[in-house]
């Protein structure tokens, strides 16, 4: 999950930011927000957060780290990284 917080750690509910998400050792399956209004092409690596949120789903061929980053302008990178078994 995707959270556009501010600098107390609450989610910017009202924040559409376009977001940019990539993946080091695995796969993005899709990254996508719940806004039924949106025009997001779907398939890309790119969607707009709705009410501060969004949601990447990725996925490894193998066990490792795949590391998850995104991207927003004006905001620091965020990334994490997940041990895939």
């Amino acid at each position: 999950q995707i959270a556009l917080l501010d600098s107390e750690g609450r989610r910017i509910v009202e924040r559409k930011d376009e977001l940019t998400c990539t993946v080091e050792g695995g796969k993005l399956l899709g990254i996508f927000s719940a806004d039924p209004c949106n025009e997001d092409r779907y398939g890309t690596n790119v969607c707009h957060a709705f009410d501060g949120r969004a949601l990447a789903v990725v996925t490894a061929d193998e066990p490792g780290t795949v590391k998850v980053t995104v991207s927003c302008h004006g905001i620091p990178d965020a990334a994490v990284e997940i041990t895939a078994q």
